[in-house]
């Protein structure tokens, strides 16, 4: 009877015999490979956020725009109403 070890890694590249040390063997590789995918999702999450955070960046700049000319309006009416009133008062 023969397995084939799939993910080997390095070690087991050709048929090798079952032993206690070869079991031991495929149980860190496959350690290995269970925390390599932990540590590659946390990058993936890491790097969309990195990309997310230059999304809200610029959409802070843009509201911010947003905000200024918000507050050149107001500024604008208040003179408005300012010389308005001035001129209704003459």
């Amino acid at each position: 009877i023969g397995h084939r070890v799939v993910h080997g890694g390095e070690k087991f590249q050709d048929a090798v015999l079952i032993t206690d040390e070869v079991i031991q063997e495929i149980k860190e590789n496959e350690k290995l490979r269970k925390e390599r995918k932990v540590l590659q999702e946390a990058l993936d999450n890491k790097e969309i956020r990195i990309q997310e955070a230059g999304s809200i960046a610029e959409a802070a700049l843009q509201l911010n725009g947003i905000f200024e000319a918000a507050e050149q309006a107001a500024a604008q009416y208040l003179e408005n109403m300012r010389n308005l009133t001035e001129e209704q008062l003459k």
